[in-house]
């Protein structure tokens, strides 16, 4: 399913490159198409990281990568404006030490809720469509200032992970005790 989602992402990308190409030709120069391809180093938490989460263990990059196209209308001889459609992805891969941190845990077909103390190892993926709209600032003829709101539809989103070495309180802080055991992860041989 994703790689129907990455294709068919691609094919529109690549169609909006050839449809503007005869707009791109404008001779007042006003408007402009450009092609993107990109790499986030990052993670995918849209705020701080909560005071829940008391150290951060571990963090491996993930592949984040975007590809789109943009058209950038020239309004005056410096200010314009920016829209296009990109295909992303953002991903997550830590380990953090925890205490209080609310989860779901689920383990064949039973589920707990609660807020867990102790290591979780998360991985996450997230496949969007993003539609930038942004004013630009041409600075000079190679550095261009943008600044505007961008809209995400959500295509996949995977979020696994595992919680060990601590326990559960089952509902909120005075629930039942529930011991996670240690996690040891099988190696290939």
């Amino acid at each position: 399913m994703k790689k129907t989602y990455l294709i068919s992402c691609l094919a529109l990308c690549l169609a909006l490159l050839y449809s503007g190409q005869s707009l791109a030709g404008t001779p007042d120069g006003r408007l402009q198409l450009k092609a993107r391809l990109g790499y986030s180093i990052g993670a995918t938490a849209p705020t701080s990281v909560p005071a829940t989460i008391r150290s951060i263990d571990a963090f491996r990059l993930t592949p984040s990568l975007m590809v789109g196209a943009d058209l950038q209308i020239n309004l005056h001889d410096k200010w314009g404006l920016l829209t296009g459609l990109h295909v992303e992805n953002k991903g997550m891969d830590t380990e953090v030490t925890t205490k209080g941190y609310r989860m779901e845990v689920v383990k064949g077909d039973s589920k707990i809720e609660g807020l867990f103390t102790g290591h979780v190892k998360q991985e996450v993926t997230q496949w969007m469509f993003t539609l930038p709209v942004m004013c630009t600032f041409d600075v000079s003829d190679k550095v261009t200032l943008k600044a505007g709101p961008y809209f995400s539809l959500l295509l996949s989103n995977d979020f696994s992970g595992i919680a060990s070495d601590g326990y559960l309180r089952q509902g909120d802080p005075t629930g039942p005790r529930i011991n996670m055991g240690h996690y040891c992860p099988k190696k290939n041989s």
